[in-house]
């Protein structure tokens, strides 16, 4: 049996000071089986992770999706170190280096006629929604997925504490794969949308045609569509969820996956939207920081380079085969398996806490993230993981740790 005394000692000492005892919702302690599993990592290399009692794991949250090549790629880090090294970090003006991440951009993503850059996923979607706005005149917003905590997001969430009820008037939802519901939203809020934000995909395979008829009102509307691709970008294609489903939306919100875990986002999209950008209020000291360019630039030129992408559909595939074979069913895509959970948060923090037991680390929302780095000797490691902590629980294992819950509900 693993211990993790280690973590449930800083778990202690960490809950007086930090508030959540993570800066991230999604990797606190509440996710994870309390008393049974890691609370905290010391470091990771390639696909594996270690805690602080010195417990390594075959990882498929990957930090939450940042890490597409693996933890610790040299041609990444040497990039950062050279970076670093030689130039610098930030400077009083803009640097060069951002024109060449720019055109990088410009050159593989369709549609991407400018570009500009932030640091997080929440920072770039509400600044693609303010563009948006300026562009159109307009202040409604039609949402669907998650889009960061900013006030326009997450008033629809169960966590809007904090935030005035009344932005929630312009913030409307839809169902993922009933079009109609898109349709009523228009013809309810006529000439007042002034997006359509959303996921291109998360777990579910999109059917009927059904971002293509997104893109058909938003332009019988005359509302901006809006990718965020902070999670599908660069896991799909290189161009994306937009390049592979062949629909080039208005603007798209790139993040995670194209700096390898650096802090780094990017809003793409149409020139006249893009240029909104000239008039409206969005700044930040650190949008054009070198180090987390110099590991983007890195990053897709090695997924350039090596084909990493098609490595990890491959990988993907060869694992949900496995997986469908020991009892675990899945769905999605190879590129981004999602497990197929009954709705009980109980047997869920279970299957957490015997993949664990055996060495593997999987979101308690059944998303499995792939990177570069998960080869065919790490898949078939994870398969046999899951084939014995499935058996175990059909032969009566218990929780040992506490229940683990999700960070936030939609409302």
């Amino acid at each position: 049996m693993k211990k993790f005394e280690r973590s449930n000692n800083m778990l202690d000492r960490t809950r007086q000071i930090i508030p959540v005892c993570s800066q991230t919702f999604s990797k606190g302690y509440r996710y994870f089986p309390v008393g049974a599993s890691p609370l905290f990592l010391r470091s990771g290399h390639g696909c594996k992770v270690v805690d602080l009692d010195q417990n390594v794991y075959i990882d498929y949250i990957l930090g939450l999706g940042p890490i597409t090549l693996g933890y610790r790629y040299d041609a990444v880090d040497d990039a950062i170190y050279e970076q670093l090294a030689s130039n610098g970090i930030v400077f009083s003006q803009p640097s060069d280096i951002e024109y060449q991440l720019a055109k990088l951009l410009t050159d593989i993503i369709p549609g991407c006629e400018m570009a500009r850059f932030f640091k997080t996923g929440t920072e770039a979607c509400a600044a693609s929604i303010r563009i948006a706005r300026a562009f159109t005149r307009r202040d409604k917003i039609l949402s669907y997925g998650y889009h960061g905590w900013d006030s326009n997001f997450a008033v629809v969430t169960e966590r809007k504490k904090g935030i005035p009820l009344s932005i929630g008037d312009n913030t409307l939802t839809f169902e993922y794969n009933n079009i109609d519901s898109v349709k009523k939203a228009f013809d309810e809020n006529h000439d007042q949308i002034a997006c359509v934000i959303m996921e291109p995909v998360i777990g579910t395979v999109p059917e009927n045609d059904f971002l293509h008829n997104i893109q058909d009102l938003c332009k019988k509307n005359s509302a901006v569509l809006i990718f965020d691709e902070v999670v599908t970008g660069f896991r799909w294609s290189l161009g994306g969820a937009g390049e592979y489903f062949g629909i080039t939306p208005d603007i798209s919100v790139f993040g995670k996956g194209m700096g390898n875990g650096m802090p780094i986002n990017a809003v793409c999209g149409r020139s006249d939207i893009m240029n909104e950008f000239e008039d409206v209020m969005v700044s930040s000291t650190f949008g054009g920081e070198c180090l987390s360019i110099a590991a983007a630039l890195a990053t897709i030129r090695e997924m350039k380079k090596k084909n990493t992408i098609a490595h990890c559909w491959a990988m993907g595939k060869r694992l949900r085969a496995g997986l469908e074979k020991v009892g675990m069913r899945t769905q999605g895509y190879d590129c981004r398996p999602a497990l197929i959970l009954p709705d009980d948060q109980k047997w869920k923090s279970l299957l957490l806490e015997r993949l664990i037991e055996h060495g593997v680390m999987v979101h308690l929302g059944g998303l499995i993230n792939i990177c570069y780095s998960h080869g065919e000797r790490e898949i078939d490691d994870t398969i046999k993981a899951f084939g014995a902590a499935l058996t175990e629980i059909k032969n009566g294992a218990t929780l040992a740790g506490k229940i683990a819950y999700p960070s936030f509900r939609r409302v």
